[in-house]
C-alpha cells in the first residue's frame, strides 16, 4: 500500500456517500460551510482527510448514519495510521499495513487506540533513526 492510497480511500468513501445522498460537491460544501475546492480535493485524494471538527460538519451535511460516520472516521484513521509507513523499516512497515487492512473489524475505540499506538511507534522509530544518523 502506498501512502497516497489512504487519502484515496477516504476520498472514495466521501464520494460514495455524497452521491448516495444525491448531493453535488457544491451543495455538500455549502451545507458543511466549506469551499467546494476543499471538498473536491478531499474526494480526489489531493487533500489529507480533515480533522474532527470538519469531518463532523461533513457528516452532519451528509446526514449520515452511525455506520456511515464510522466508515468515514475509519478511512481517516487508516490515513493517519499509514501516512509515515514508508519511513519505517520494512518489517514494521509490513506490520502497519497488515494492521491497517484489518481495521474494519475493530470498534471505533479500538481503531483510535491502534492509531495512537501506531503514531507513537512511528515517532519513536523516526527519533531513533535521527539519533543513529548523528
Amino acid at each position: 500500500m502506498r501512502t497516497s492510497e489512504p487519502k484515496m480511500c477516504f476520498g472514495a468513501c466521501l464520494v460514495t456517500l455524497r452521491q448516495q445522498k444525491g448531493l453535488s460537491q457544491k451543495s455538500l460544501a455549502l451545507s458543511a460551510g466549506m469551499d467546494q475546492s476543499y471538498v473536491a480535493g478531499l474526494e480526489a485524494g489531493r487533500r489529507a482527510p480533515p480533522q474532527d471538527r470538519q469531518l463532523l460538519r461533513l457528516c452532519q451535511a451528509l446526514h449520515v448514519t452511525e455506520e456511515e460516520r464510522h466508515a468515514l472516521f475509519l478511512a481517516r484513521t487508516l490515513f493517519k495510521l499509514v501516512r509515515g509507513v514508508d519511513q519505517l523499516d520494512p518489517q514494521r512497515a509490513a506490520a502497519m499495513r497488515e494492521i491497517a487492512s484489518s481495521l474494519g473489524s475493530l470498534s471505533a475505540d479500538q481503531v483510535e487506540i491502534v492509531a495512537l499506538l501506531a503514531s507513537s511507534l512511528a515517532a519513536r522509530t523516526l527519533s531513533q533513526g535521527e539519533m543513529n544518523m548523528s
